[in-house]
């Protein structure tokens, strides 16, 4: 009976929020496809990375003034021109806001992007950070252009400080926060 009452009202919120349940399926459908793809895609990048620069730094966007607002740095990188892809190891991807402040980091063991689908795969370790959130696992998909990203295995987040509405993480996680290595209440 509470399963019920909880997905009548999940539904209910939904539809008061005009959320198309098919709608994300099928996108998450086809975004989980390409996950697959871009996976593979990294295995022909590793295999294919005969030359690789090391400690390598690529702006991949620019804010409308010309200053950096995503960059990508890593300790060795190979850039396949013919194909729009970017293989590297020991991956930083920074997101500047317009004033020069870090927005978002992400720091992963490997990973390739394809600049033509503005989407990649990162194997191994990653971590993302998101003013106070911090997200951490293994095997990371992601697309710029649909706002979608995903951690495959061993999943654990972490949130501190206040959020943009001001409420505590640990208010809105209904008192469950747990303090990570050295925070304070």
């Amino acid at each position: 009976m509470k399963a019920f009452v909880a997905i009548t009202c999940i539904t209910a919120a939904a539809t008061a929020f005009g959320f198309d349940s098919e709608a994300w399926l099928a996108k998450r459908a086809a975004l989980d496809a390409d996950a697959q793809r871009m996976r593979s895609v990294w295995s022909g990048c590793v295999s294919a990375a005969t030359s690789p620069a090391e400690n390598l730094v690529i702006p991949l966007e620019l804010h409308e003034d010309g200053s950096p607002k995503f960059v990508l740095k890593s300790a060795r990188a190979q850039i396949f021109i013919d194909t729009k892809l970017v293989w590297a190891e020991g991956v930083e991807a920074v997101l500047y806001a317009k004033d020069g402040t870090v927005s978002a980091r992400a720091v992963a063991a490997n990973c390739v992007i394809d600049r033509e689908s503005e989407c990649g795969w990162c194997e191994g370790r990653v971590r993302v950070d998101y003013g106070s959130y911090s997200l951490e696992g293994e095997c990371l998909y992601f697309s710029k252009r649909e706002g979608f990203a995903k951690i495959f295995n061993s999943v654990s987040m972490r949130a501190g400080g206040l959020d943009a509405g001001g409420k505590s993480m640990k208010a809105l996680m209904g008192g469950r926060a747990r303090k990570g290595k050295g925070e304070t209440k």
